[in-house]
This record gives C-alpha cells, sequence and structure tokens, in this order.
C-alpha cells in the first residue's frame, strides 16, 4: 500500500501544504508581538510626569512647589 502510494507522488513533501501552516504561524506571531507592542505603548503613555520641586513656569506665572502650583507675587523670591 504505501509502495504504491509513493509511486504516485502521494508521500512525497508537499510544499504548499507547509506554506500554509508556515503562513498562518507567522501571522500568529506578527499579531502576537503587535498587540504585546500596543500594551507597552499605552501602559506607557499613561504615565504623566510631575514637575520638579521649584519649577517656574513662564507662561502662566507661578511656580510649583510641595505638590501644588503657586501664583507669582510682585516680590516673590522664587519667580524669576
Amino acid at each position: 500500500m504505501a509502495d504504491r502510494l509513493r509511486e504516485e507522488g502521494a508521500l512525497d513533501w508537499n510544499p504548499t501544504i507547509y506554506a500554509i501552516g508556515a503562513t498562518m504561524t507567522n501571522i500568529q506571531r506578527v499579531l502576537r508581538g503587535g498587540f504585546l507592542v500596543a500594551i507597552v505603548t499605552f501602559a506607557s503613555a499613561c504615565v504623566i510626569a510631575e514637575p520638579r520641586e521649584g519649577y517656574y513656569d513662564h507662561n502662566h506665572n507661578r511656580y510649583y512647589r510641595e505638590h501644588v502650583w503657586h501664583d507669582c507675587g510682585d516680590h516673590d523670591d522664587r519667580c524669576r
């Protein structure tokens, strides 16, 4: 039985069948990698940096101290 199938070429390596399986494997790898990159991108985008102590905001005329923004007065030494 096997000899007859081998003579007919039924037991030979068929590149079409293996290529389809390899394509599906590659697609799955790309999708998993893309999903992982998306998770890392969204997770890192949620981090908001707090200004450093004593930071002066020129546009709004205020400074950052003790986790709160303070408006600058006329003779405030912290405002530059």
